[in-house]
């Protein structure tokens, strides 16, 4: 009897958590499918300029000669951003949409749903109601929009270093020991800038929630 009780309420337990994976995989799966029109220009264009190629000297590279692995992928992040230099005029509109559908708009859902779910644990914590995920859902959908669109907007910058260090990998990373280096630097700094991400916008959610 304890046994079958135990799992009652772990399965009670994660109903939530199964409605949020169902809700994650239904909006990747539509933007996935909705993108796949207006990206498949840009992968095949990708393609046919040797992408393919890269990515499996890259993997190639792991196994056989692991100390020369910084330096393949600098190589390959130089090609591929010069693909798209090289061609930008010809598929600027595919770039367009290819980074609202397959980022922007993703990202704004699943923050949504973050805020759907924050509010219903904060209704269960301080009034113990168990309210409805969808409901919940329409009924804060103002709030939630706004703290998707204040995430993103605070997110923007901190992809703008990540790129701009990605560059300064690129033009330092001129021989072996460079690009080891300055690999472990790269992946250093993107840690600091993911946590201090992280810590800016930790108390907003509940913030927001709350207030």
């Amino acid at each position: 009897m304890s046994y079958k009780n135990t799992m009652k309420l772990f399965a009670s337990n994660f109903t939530l958590v199964w409605k949020q994976l169902l809700y994650l995989t239904c909006v990747l799966f539509f933007f996935s499918v909705c993108s796949y029109t207006i990206a498949t220009p840009v992968l095949e264009l990708l393609k046919n300029n040797g992408i393919v190629e890269d990515l499996k000297n890259m993997f190639t590279t792991v196994y056989e000669t692991p100390s020369e692995f910084a330096i393949t992928f600098s190589e390959s992040v130089k090609h591929f951003l010069g693909i798209l230099i090289d061609n930008f005029s010809s598929i600027w509109l595919n770039l367009i949409g290819t980074v609202i559908l397959c980022v922007i708009l993703p990202f704004v859902f699943i923050q949504m749903s973050v805020y759907n779910i924050s509010s219903i644990l904060y209704q269960k914590f301080t009034m113990n109601m168990n309210a409805n995920y969808a409901q919940n859902a329409v009924r804060t959908l103002k709030h939630s929009l706004r703290y998707a669109f204040a995430n993103l907007i605070l997110t923007l910058p901190f992809i703008a270093g990540f790129v701009i260090m990605i560059e300064i990998y690129l033009i330092c990373a001129t021989n072996l020991w460079s690009a080891i280096i300055g690999m472990i630097i790269l992946m250093a700094l993107t840690i600091i800038l993911v946590s201090l991400k992280i810590s800016i916008f930790t108390n907003y959610t509940a913030y927001m929630v709350e207030n």
